[in-house]
This record gives C-alpha cells, sequence and structure tokens, in this order.
C-alpha cells in the first residue's frame, strides 16, 4: 500500500466528511457537495494521507524562532467559517491568505462557473505552492480558471482591480480590519475575519457592511489564525524567549523580554489550582480584562501555559497555570498570582457565541459616545472594537 494509494484517500476523505458532519458543521448540502469534490490531499503533497485528512491544521511554512507563517487551516475551522461567509452561486469573492489554495477550491465550488474567487497572498512561494495545488486538484492552470484568480500582494490593500466583493473571506489572524476590505466590499456585503483581541485570543467574526464604513457582526466564534504578515500586521505578538519557547503577548519590546526570561529562571512558588474550566474561554476573558495576558508556547512539545505577566521593573511578576492546569506557578511579585487565582475562582468563561462586535472608523468613533451597554473597547489605528458581552 503506497502512501496515496487512491483507495485509502476516498476512505479517509469519506471520514473526514463523516466527521465534520457529525459536528453539525455540513448541514448545508451545497457545503457538504463541496468538502466531498475538494480532496484536501490535493493541497498537502508530501504529507502522509493520514495527516491530510485528520481535522487538524498543518503547519507549511515556519519563520524564525519556530513561530508558524504559514498553515493548512483545521477543515472544522473552515467549515465554521465558511458557514458563516455563506457565499451563494455567482457571488464575487476576496480571499485574504492564499494558504494551500484548499479554501479557494472550496469557495470556487460554492460560487460555482457563474461566480468568481480572487485570493492573494504576500508570500510568492505561497501563491506559486497554491497556483500548483489548484492545478492539481483541476481547479486552475497556471493561475487562471474560469472562476480562480492567484494575485500576489498586500492582502491589507485588497483587490481594488476586481472590487466590489459580495463577500471577503480573511484567513490570516488580524489586529484591525483594512479600510480597503470595507470599501471593496459591497454594500449588505458579508466579512468574515480572525480578529486579534488580545494575547492570542481570536475570534472568527462576520460582519455586515453597515452605511458609513461600520461593520456589525451577525456572529462570532472562537478560532486561531496565523497572524496576517507584512507592514499592516500590527505590533509583533509573537516573541522567542528562548530557544524553542515563544511567548504572545500584546505589545513587548526588548527590556521586558528580559524580564520574562529573568523570571523564568527563578524557582516558582507552587500552589495548586482551582478547577479550571473547559476550553480557552476563561483566557479570554481575563485577555479581555487584563492588559497583560500571556501564552508561552513550546513547538516542539506541543505545550501551552496561559497566565498573567507584569513587566513593570519595580515589581515584576509572573503567574502561569502549569502541569495540566493541575496547578498555578508564581514568579517575582505575588500580585499576578493573586489575580490568576481571582480570574478562575471568581470569572465565568467567556462565550464567544454571545459576543457582539462592532467596528466603527477612527473619525466616527472619536465624535461618539460609547454605548453604556459595551463590555470592552478596543482602539486600533484604523478602527474601535465595542464589544458586548450579551
Amino acid at each position: 500500500m503506497t502512501p496515496r494509494d487512491p483507495v485509502t484517500a476516498a476512505e479517509l476523505h469519506r471520514g473526514l466528511i463523516d466527521q465534520l458532519a457529525g459536528k453539525g458543521l455540513l448541514d448545508d448540502s451545497r457545503r457538504r457537495a463541496a468538502f466531498q469534490a475538494v480532496r484536501r490531499e490535493h493541497f498537502l503533497p508530501g504529507v502522509d494521507l493520514d495527516r491530510c485528512y485528520r481535522d487538524e491544521a498543518v503547519t507549511i511554512q515556519v519563520g524564525p524562532g519556530g513561530a508558524v507563517t504559514s498553515s493548512s487551516s483545521q477543515p472544522s475551522i473552515m467549515a465554521r467559517m465558511l458557514a458563516q461567509l455563506d457565499p451563494q452561486p455567482g457571488d464575487h469573492v476576496l480571499e485574504i491568505g492564499a494558504g494551500t489554495g484548499y479554501d479557494a477550491a472550496l469557495l470556487a465550488h460554492l460560487v460555482g462557473p457563474g461566480g468568481q474567487v480572487t485570493t492573494i497572498d504576500i508570500d510568492r512561494s505561497i501563491t506559486r505552492t497554491a497556483d500548483a495545488n489548484l492545478a492539481r486538484a483541476g481547479v486552475a492552470v497556471h493561475g487562471t480558471a474560469s472562476n480562480v484568480e492567484v494575485c500576489t500582494g498586500d492582502g491589507w490593500l485588497g483587490v481594488g482591480g476586481r472590487a466590489p466583493f459580495d463577500r471577503i473571506l480573511v484567513t490570516a489572524g488580524v489586529w484591525d480590519v483594512a479600510p480597503a476590505w470595507t470599501s471593496q466590499l459591497a454594500p449588505g456585503g458579508t466579512l468574515v475575519v480572525p480578529l486579534w483581541l488580545r494575547a492570542g485570543v481570536h475570534v472568527a467574526a462576520a460582519f455586515t457592511r453597515l452605511g458609513e464604513g461600520r461593520l456589525l457582526s451577525t456572529r462570532v466564534a472562537g478560532c486561531d489564525f496565523v497572524r496576517l504578515r507584512g507592514p499592516h500586521a500590527g505590533p509583533a505578538a509573537v516573541v522567542e524567549v528562548r530557544e524553542g519557547l515563544l511567548a504572545c503577548v500584546d505589545g513587548f519590546d526588548a527590556a521586558h523580554l528580559d524580564l520574562l526570561s529573568d523570571l523564568l529562571a527563578t524557582e516558582p512558588r507552587l500552589e495548586s489550582a482551582p478547577p479550571l474550566p473547559r476550553g480557552m474561554g476563561w483566557f479570554a476573558r481575563m485577555a479581555l480584562d487584563e492588559t497583560d495576558a500571556i501564552q508561552l508556547f513550546d513547538p516542539e512539545q506541543d505545550s501551552l501555559r496561559l497566565g498573567l505577566f507584569n513587566p513593570t521593573t519595580a515589581g515584576p511578576g509572573l503567574a502561569l497555570v502549569v502541569d495540566g492546569g493541575r496547578r498555578l506557578a508564581g514568579f517575582g511579585d505575588h500580585a499576578p498570582l493573586a489575580r490568576l487565582r481571582g480570574h478562575l475562582t471568581h470569572r465565568a468563561p467567556l462565550d464567544f457565541h454571545a459576543l457582539s462586535i462592532e467596528a466603527i472608523p477612527v473619525g466616527i468613533a472619536a465624535a461618539q459616545t460609547v454605548p453604556d451597554d459595551t463590555t470592552w473597547v478596543l482602539m486600533r489605528p484604523a478602527h474601535h472594537f465595542w464589544i458586548r458581552d450579551r
């Protein structure tokens, strides 16, 4: 049996479809037909078939320090975001972040021969690979087809020559919404974007374009995406603390990095952790409430530690959930450990689906009063995000 045995591939493909359907992600017949028609193996050449058809992301490019710079997204996340986008036959769709080309192929099937899919990526090596994968799958040949075009460029700027778009799908985590996406989106159109809230917490938000360039979410779900690359990516969020250890934070400089490294070199105070809520909801709420939330990730061991990091030179402190959630570890000042314990004990986990997010262009937001029912306000260069916890 060869690694690409067609019988094995067909069986594994059916297994993935059944798995996604079992999660309620393919209840729409058109979306199910798209996943049935497009084989993921065509977009992951050289990857074992078994891994191709697992419901997990597959890294395709790694940058300095081991940070992932491009991946084939987890199929269940793709199915959820396609449900949020809800592309219709004949739609003109823009995809920001070409990846392997798998998403573009699914979109091409959904919009049909009367529709158009434009996918763009800043990295020429990625667009070349996506182009080749689409050709292998019979969707595109040398970057052109009846309904797919692969472009190389800064996705933050969109593709003005192809606008307007009925739908825009962003497949890279972003710190802000590009004004170009809103301006290139048809009135009433849908924008689905993995929005970076705090310290690695992303939500896949489906926005509808309103008047004055405002966007209002219709559906929100938790997700995890490789961040946008290029000059508009926002402040560095993932840094290498030491070889094999990455930190994900909001705002970081060399002095903070030295403090963090020094704290990790000390002996921690360990205590039993209160019962840890399932999922990332508890950390998402803490990250929105606290500006110093942190994630520490060891790619080789696939270990993730979550907590709070106070980088003030007067009393630096670090607190982490360790040992699979069984214990809390405190380094340096005691305050972060007390705050972490308080969040785990007294604060309910965030329900991503209960969030409502409104994106208001900066010029408009500055002239308005934040509504009383707004729970959090995130101020970014192009937009203010008013977030309500309904």
